[in-house]
């Protein structure tokens, strides 16, 4: 065989061996972590899908009472020989350097969160590793009136009073007491209601008037909101009538509602009697976990070392080509 004759064999010789060599290199980077758990696999959904070298992209839901948590990334042997060292970048706050085998520092936890784990070797590319942690919104589904104050008045121009309230029924007052029955001192002519409710939650309240002889019943006010803690508007009662003050509380959910009402009565009428009241709700002071939030792509987030993985599976599809060809010459 000439000279000439020999020199496609040994391009075709040369050629087969870088195919090799690439072909071996993202092997290798995608061996940089053998394992990768977090503080809350054992007791929550665990990291999904089960860890392996060669899959980048994991994700992980926690309970929406979880505040932190930790991860623990350990590194093969060759790795960690080679001096490797593992970044960590949760969200958006500084890298910091992990340690392999270790538990890492705990990370506090918001409704979406990114931890990029990269290993750096001296003599290959860098490797990512991207976790997406989500974490349930809580919303609160607390719907009850947690207290009422009266504050009663008399005369034409309402002055703030506690003390003039002939009766009231139940005389305690229950956040699981929804009907209650109000007969007003003599000479008492109206009163307000200072109400205080979950700080989600939101108030709104109505007056109906009846007259007592002859019976008659008015169309209820507007519905009108309060802030928890104010005062309400002034409410007039005068001999011969009722007021009943309905009293609704959504819960944040914007579902969960319950209903309070009360029934006041003047001095010089008789004394009312407790409404009964259409109360629902579905848990009185449960919470409830939301997941409306979309989760983003985390490929946004991916290194450059991620990203020369893929670089290298295009250039050893590329040299096989190159290699095919030569062969078949």
């Amino acid at each position: 065989m000439t000279q000439s004759q020999r020199l496609p064999s040994v391009l075709r010789f040369v050629l087969l061996v870088c195919v090799l060599l690439v072909s071996v290199l993202p092997l290798a980077h995608g061996q940089a972590l053998v394992s990768l758990t977090s503080s809350l696999s054992s007791t929550q959904t665990p990291i999904s899908p089960t860890f392996d070298s060669y899959t980048f992209d994991y994700t992980q839901t926690v309970a929406s009472t979880a505040t932190s948590i930790t991860v623990r990334a350990v590194l093969n042997s060759t790795a960690a020989d080679a001096g490797a060292n593992i970044t960590a970048v949760w969200n958006s706050d500084a890298p910091v350097l992990l340690q392999s085998g270790q538990d890492s520092q705990a990370f506090t936890l918001a409704s979406l969160n990114f931890l990029s784990l990269t290993v750096r070797q001296a003599s290959a590319a860098d490797v990512t590793y991207i976790l997406t942690v989500t974490r349930p919104s809580i919303v609160s589904r607390n719907a009850n009136l947690l207290g009422l104050t009266l504050l009663t008045f008399a005369g034409a121009t309402p002055s703030s009073q506690t003390d003039l309230i002939s009766s009231i029924s139940p005389s305690t007052f229950s956040s699981q007491q929804f009907g209650y029955a109000v007969q007003l001192a003599s000479g008492v002519t109206g009163l307000r209601f200072v109400a205080t409710v979950d700080a989600q939650a939101t108030l709104h309240y109505t007056t109906t008037r009846t007259a007592l002889s002859p019976l008659q019943t008015f169309a209820p006010t507007a519905s009108q909101g309060l802030i928890s803690g104010s005062q309400s508007g002034a409410i007039s009662v005068f001999a011969g009538q009722q007021q009943r003050i309905d009293i609704r509380v959504i819960a944040q959910d914007g579902v969960t509602a319950r209903n309070y009402a009360y029934v006041v009565g003047n001095n010089a009428d008789p004394a009312p009697t407790a409404p009964t009241v259409n109360q629902y709700d579905e848990s009185a002071d449960g919470t409830s976990s939301s997941t409306g939030s979309t989760q983003p792509d985390s490929g946004a987030l991916l290194s450059a070392g991620h990203a020369s993985v893929g670089v290298s599976h295009a250039v050893t599809a590329l040299l096989a080509l190159m290699t095919l060809v030569a062969f078949r010459r």
